[in-house]
């Protein structure tokens, strides 16, 4: 082999040493998070409860899309996305829509999940999600969204509001209200057990809380840095908005739900003393009512029905590893008594 052809072979020789280098120093980047048990992340995730009274009795729905970068990794950054869809009415509750996806796109935007399901926000700030869910077609779009309130949970910025929603179902369409929140997290965190969940903020439990003149309430006790932490706010028919973080809880030690408790008709009472307020809740079991009254005769025929509508839709055991309960209560006041009623999802660290 002459000089020319020994110099080439050194060449290719080094350039693969190389290549071997850098694979292995991403690979390192990658596997640094368990053995240091650490990593740095990009995270947000919106969040929508909608609410309508229809054909006589609350019917919700819940949707979350969490997503979540790690930034430890050098090569094929991607965001890993989920999407999780609930429908609560009468005695029928089921997770409607799940989905997980792998983009290399920034995480605060929207990605469509499938080919059949749209999630977007607008030009004009509306967030619109839905589509051809299983056997059945439905699309919530909200009216524009400006976050009226913010605060901070761990580093975590959450901004909230209250927006009018309306949800087409089939042929039929329902206005109603939604709770919007946006979660939006960029720092070092111990390593989460999936990619898109930070589990410091959605270790605990969540409480929606509507009357039928449109009046909302917002209750979490989660398990933050320092142990647990309550919040509560809550919004009126003019949009004024109140917010405490003193709330009184059962003494179960995981918050007013527990998420293990086999009493599916238990009641808890839960104090907010800065509105000198406080809230009685029972849980509904799928078999009952969510009236109360027994059960609802439909106008319009079982086909015709919203019951016969959401009937359609797949069930689908859910990413989050969340447990939903209906409830039923009153909050009672210094000068009034409210019937309210609403879900709580109580959430604990994701396994996999």
């Amino acid at each position: 082999m002459d000089r020319e052809g020994r110099y080439l072979l050194k060449m290719r020789l080094v350039t693969i040493v190389l290549m071997i280098g850098v694979v292995s120093l991403s690979v390192c980047c990658g596997l640094k998070v368990p053995f240091q048990g650490v990593t740095e992340v990009e995270y947000h995730e919106d969040r929508l409860v909608f609410s309508s009274v229809t054909e006589g009795s609350p019917l919700c729905v819940y949707l979350e899309v969490p997503r979540g970068l790690d930034k430890d990794v050098l090569l094929f950054q991607k965001t890993d996305w989920e999407y999780e869809g609930w429908l609560f009415y009468q005695n029928l509750w089921k997770c409607f829509y799940v989905s997980e996806k792998s983009e290399g796109k920034a995480p605060k935007n929207l990605v469509y999940p499938d080919k059949k399901v749209m999630a977007v926000w607008t030009e004009k700030d509306q967030l619109v999600f839905g589509g051809s869910v299983g056997e059945q077609e439905a699309l919530i779009v909200t009216d524009p969204v400006y976050a009226d309130r913010n605060r901070k949970l761990d580093g975590a910025d959450i901004n909230y509001t209250v927006v009018p929603v309306t949800l087409y179902l089939g042929k039929k369409m329902i206005s109603g209200t939604g709770f919007y929140q946006h979660v939006a997290f960029a720092g070092k965190i111990r390593a989460p057990s999936s990619p898109t969940r930070i589990d410091f903020l959605k270790q605990g439990t969540f409480c929606y809380l509507w009357d039928r003149m449109g009046n909302f309430w917002y209750i979490e006790c989660v398990h933050a840095a320092e142990g647990w932490t309550t919040f509560a706010a809550t919004q009126d028919q003019r949009g004024g908005w109140r917010e405490a973080y003193e709330v009184r809880l059962p003494p179960s030690g995981e918050g007013p739900f527990r998420a293990e408790a086999q009493d599916v008709k238990a009641s808890w009472t839960v104090g907010i003393p800065g509105w000198r307020a406080e809230v009685t809740l029972s849980r509904i079991t799928p078999e009952e009512s969510v009236t109360g009254d027994g059960p609802v005769i439909e106008q319009g025929g079982e086909n015709g029905s919203i019951r016969a509508s959401l009937g359609r839709f797949a069930d689908y055991r859910p990413l989050s590893g969340a447990r939903w309960y209906m409830v039923k209560g009153a909050l009672q006041t210094e000068n009034e008594n409210r019937t309210v009623y609403g879900i709580v999802q109580s959430c604990c660290p994701k396994t996999r």
